[in-house]
Parts: C-alpha cells; structure tokens; sequence
C-alpha cells in the first residue's frame, strides 16, 4: 500500500540537490536529515501556514512562489501523494511534438482542430477539482488536511480557481479535465488528440462541425474555449489543392503544404513560433541595456552565454540519489525538433548587429561603456553553435537569479 505518511525518510526522498544550497538546510546528509526531521514533526503536530509567499507577475499572470521551506516540502508531498493515488502524469512537451510532426506528414486528407482553454488556472472550480480527493477513503487525512489548509491560507481563500507555481495545482488541473480527455479521444473519426495544460490539438479523418461550440460541450460547465486562439485547417489530398499551411503549437511553428504527395511523406518545416523568437531578441536587448547601467561585462558575458547554450536543471531527484539524473533547458533542449536553422543565424545576426550597433540609444550606450575589444569578446556566443553542439553550461542557483534578473 503507498505510504502517504510526511515521514522523515519520505520528505528525504522528494528533496532535490538544489534544495539544500536553494533554502539553506545544510550542507551533508547529517544536516539534511536533522532539518527535515524537524519539518516533519512540525507537518505532523501543527501542519503548515502557507502565508510566508511572494507574487510574481509571468506573462501577464500571477504565480504564487512559497519561500518557506516546510510548506514547498508538504505541498511537494501531498502532490506526490495524488499523482501516484490517482495515477495522473503530466503530458511530455517534446513527445506530442513529435507525434504533432509525425501526423502533419501523412499523405492523407484530414482535419487539425487546435484550441486554447480561456484563463484555464484561474477558471477552475477549485471546489469541484478537489471535491474527489476530499471524498475519497484512500487519500490520507494527513494530505488532506495539508490541500485544505493550503486553500484556507489568506493568499488564496478568498480568491477562484488554482494558483499558478505550484506543482499541486497542475496535478489537480489534470484530475479535473482527464474526463475531458477521454471524451474527445472517442469521438469518431478523431485519430490524435494531445492536450498541454491550456493547449489542444486534435487530428480527425471526419470534420466536426461547429467545433468550437460541439467540443465545448464536453468541458466544465465554468471552462469555455478562446475563440481568437481557436483554428480548424482542412488539409486535402487533391492535387489541384496545393495549399500552404502555417500554425503554431508549445512554441513551434509548423508549415506544410497540402494536396496530393508523390512519394513518401510531407515534408513539414518546424521553426520556432514567431513569439518566442521575439522574447529571445528581447532578452539580447534588456541584457545589453542593463549593461549600460551597471557595466558588469562578466554579467553580460554570463547572459549571453546562457541565451546561447544550455543549462542544468537538476541534477538528480532526490540529495538520497547519488545517480545523475541530468535536465537540461536551453536553445537546443527547448527546440530540439526545429529542421530549419535560419532563425539561429537570425538570432547570431541580431546579437551582433546589436552589439555594435553606432545608432540609437543602444547604440551609444554601449559604445560609451565599453571598448571594442571586450564587446567583440562576445561574439563567439552562438545560438546555432549552442543548437548543433548541445553546447551546455552550468551556473548555481544564485547566478541564474542573477542572470534572468533584468527579464
């Protein structure tokens, strides 16, 4: 039977080896274990607060960050506790891209519907999203306690829906549509359906009509589709229609071209989407205008090497797992399916021109600030480089609060 208890040995084992350094617990095993022991007693007598918090603002939403090492660890559990109850797994990003590749190259007539979940987090009926875990008699009273305190706490008792930051929300957001899911995955004719987070796609051989308003039906009462996201793409097999195809989707864009195909498969081009290709040309410009105000060229020097390489993450799931357990993120890791390299040259372009650029602000700023030699310095910092090579790059936790600082 699992062990939902918020023991010792089980906290140990949801600890990662960022945590120690991240919220200063020790520094060897010793020190590890006589922290969380006493996390583990307080999570056992007097259960978690969760009022020691910050708000941050991403992409225009609010995401909920805990600083408090007890509270992330109980939430850290309890979360555990319902994945593995329930058996609910987060979708792969980079798998569903494949097989999105995969589908776009059959030489077959079909329909894409893809669809976006209006304010997804904070429309959930939070009631209703927990309503089984409460009603359910294998979930502990322990881990029930730990979700219904988290909920109470005054950050979020007076507000709807699921915070975002927290990993139990996610779970829960998955609980909540999985009857979604499979309603979708049945429909007739529908060969392909993915959903990430907010995101869906859906391959069907048959069209449905008035797909907006008949898969609405299957959501939520209080979950409604953002129309303007909202797109049906007929792709023929005929050969008189030969039309050139362009969507994005988890931060790619795909082109491909329809009607009849003469051998083998469609050729489908993947690129980064437009919007992420502008905050990567954003991220290039605050750097540099940061660096006019602090002229720390070993700062801009670490900014550039992370926008073109790629990082560790993690390094292994738990401080009891000596076992490297290696998560990357970066250029190449965030857009390991693109087969057109012409926005990395782009990007390579674009930093430069920036760097020595003599118009504009920018421009002078930098030309003010620096020599010539210590910016020219920075040019063998490159995105394609990063992409081909799997260039990686490893920085502590404090230098990439540093380095992301200015974003």
């Amino acid at each position: 039977m699992l062990d939902q208890g918020f023991t010792t040995k089980n906290l140990l084992k949801i600890i990662s080896k960022a945590d120690p350094k991240r919220y200063k617990i020790g520094r060897c095993r010793e020190e590890y274990y006589e922290a969380v022991n006493k996390i583990s007693s307080v999570i056992s007598a007097d259960g978690c607060s969760f009022d020691n918090h910050t708000i941050s603002i991403i992409n225009k939403k609010q995401v909920i960050v805990y600083k408090d090492f007890q509270e992330v660890v109980a939430l850290r559990k309890a979360n555990d506790n319902i994945k593995r109850i329930f058996g609910i797994k987060q979708s792969d990003r980079h798998e569903i891209v494949s097989r999105v590749i995969c589908m776009l190259g059959e030489p077959v007539p079909f329909y894409i519907y893809k669809l976006d979940i209006k304010s997804f987090y904070e429309s959930v009926d939070r009631v209703a999203a927990i309503e089984k875990i409460y009603n359910s008699t294998v979930v502990s009273y322990q881990t029930k306690k730990i979700i219904k305190d988290f909920f109470n706490a005054n950050a979020l008792k007076n507000k709807g829906g699921l915070p975002r930051g927290i990993g139990l929300s996610a779970t829960l957001a998955e609980f909540y549509l999985s009857g979604f899911d499979k309603e979708i995955k049945w429909l007739d004719g529908v060969f392909y359906f993915s959903r990430y987070v907010d995101d869906i796609i859906i391959f069907s051989h048959v069209r449905i009509h008035d797909f907006e308003v008949f898969l609405g039906e299957f959501l939520p009462c209080e979950l409604s589709f953002n129309r303007v996201k909202c797109r049906e793409i007929y792709v023929s097999d005929e050969k008189s229609d030969n039309k050139k195809f362009e969507f994005n989707y988890l931060g790619y864009c795909f082109s491909f071209q329809g009607g009849s195909v003469n051998k083998g498969r469609r050729n489908v081009k993947v690129s980064i989407a437009k919007k992420k290709l502008e905050n990567i040309k954003k991220r290039i410009v605050l750097s540099m205008k940061d660096y006019i105000k602090n002229e720390d060229i070993n700062l801009l020097e670490k900014r550039m090497r992370y926008l073109t390489a790629n990082i560790t993450l993690d390094k292994s799931k738990s401080v009891l797992n000596d076992g490297a357990c290696l998560l990357y993120s970066g250029v190449y890791y965030n857009y390991m399916h693109i087969n057109d390299y012409n926005q990395l040259i782009e990007l390579d372009c674009f930093k430069n021109k920036c760097l020595f650029s003599k118009r504009g602000s920018l421009g002078a700023g930098l030309l003010k600030t620096s020599s010539y030699q210590s910016l020219n310095s920075l040019k063998k910092f490159s995105f394609l480089s990063g992409f081909k090579n799997k260039r990686k790059v490893k920085f502590t936790y404090k230098e990439i609060l540093e380095i992301r600082g200015c974003w």
